[in-house]
């Protein structure tokens, strides 16, 4: 009788890379390594098979069958964050890191000013007593990243859509980067650091960060990718609260460009943008904060509506981030204990 191999059990870990082409080593621990909290999502080889019919005479087709595409978009991962790689998959989309300080805790600031994001390599183990099933991932490319804390879930998460040129390779000795022992950042460890538009809100119930770079692999000859090539990307920003008095000036900003308009007023065509930062703290040494100094409050969807049995009113603020001036549209700053760049 058969044995089924034991889906509970695996391990993720990813190394960058020095550049395209050259594989992340399996013997790293330095940092650009990690095996971060493997929460759900998976890595595939994506080997696609497509078919030419022909006319044989026949009443049932036998077309010619030929593999198609291999890799490309080889799945999406969502992790926990911790301290130690807050500041790691940022870099990886965004393709920067300038590190400061001279000493614990070191300062990492991450821009989306850079040009192109980084490659790095995605080691996949699934299964013990059955297979295992170890899958190695290179010349990798994370395509899009989430990030998502909130009410409903505490535990803040990246959820990444990664791409690969070369997928799929078999591995017999796994990677040697171990877990972090630090717990997973909580959404409440942001409490009282929601700016928005130059006002503290705590009635937040959910936070997202979404940097999409609008990534596609190109096929040439082969039936694997030759290059990821990225398109204009945006970053989207958005924060999901309640009607109080403090967010009714902001929803009547959006729509009449004052907090408190004036009696007949009608709405008008400036487009509301405001600043928007927040910042996870662990301790005085280990902090994740984003900031977008300009982001486009979109007032769409805004209805605020009597209810027949009472309760909150919902209302969700953001939109597109845009640079000001000089400042990118996302700056990342993470303190950690690790002295050199995640790029």
């Amino acid at each position: 009788m058969a044995t089924a191999i034991e889906s509970g059990i695996g391990t993720l870990n990813y190394v960058k890379q020095a550049a395209k082409g050259t594989v992340g080593s399996a013997a790293s621990v330095a940092v650009g390594s990690n095996r971060p909290r493997w929460f759900e999502g998976s890595l595939k080889v994506a080997k696609r098979l497509d078919q030419e019919p022909y006319i044989d005479g026949q009443r049932f087709a036998s077309p010619q069958m030929f593999t198609d595409a291999v890799g490309g978009e080889v799945g999406d991962l969502t992790v926990q964050i911790q301290p130690e790689n807050g500041g790691l998959w940022w870099a990886q989309i965004l393709g920067v890191d300038t590190v400061t300080g001279a000493a614990d805790p070191y300062t990492h600031t991450i821009t989306s000013a850079a040009s192109s994001g980084a490659w790095g390599t995605f080691w996949q183990k699934v299964g013990s007593a059955v297979g295992p099933d170890r899958l190695r991932f290179v010349d990798c490319k994370v395509a899009q990243l989430t990030e998502t804390a909130g009410v409903d879930q505490k535990v803040l998460h990246h959820e990444l859509a990664v791409r690969s040129l070369a997928p799929g390779q078999v591995y017999a000795a796994d990677a040697a980067k171990t877990e972090d022992t630090s717990d997973s950042y909580l959404f409440t460890e942001l409490t009282g650091s929601i700016v928005f538009d130059g006002t503290v809100v705590q009635e937040i119930e959910t936070e997202t960060i979404t940097v999409n770079t609008e990534m596609e692999p190109f096929y040439g000859d082969s039936i694997f990718p030759l290059q990821l090539i990225e398109k204009k990307g945006t970053i989207v920003r958005t924060v999901d609260s309640i009607v109080t008095d403090d967010t009714l000036g902001k929803y009547r900003k959006a729509i009449w460009n004052a907090a408190a308009p004036a009696t007949d007023a009608v709405p008008v065509k400036d487009v509301f943008y405001a600043a928007l930062t927040s910042k996870f703290t662990r301790s005085a040494t280990r902090t994740l904060e984003r900031t977008c100094p300009k982001v486009t409050v979109r007032p769409d969807d805004f209805e605020i509506a009597a209810q027949r049995e009472a309760g909150k009113i919902p209302i969700s603020f953001g939109g597109e981030c845009l640079k000001s001036g000089a400042s990118p549209a996302l700056t990342v700053v993470a303190l950690t204990g690790d002295a050199t760049a995640y790029v």
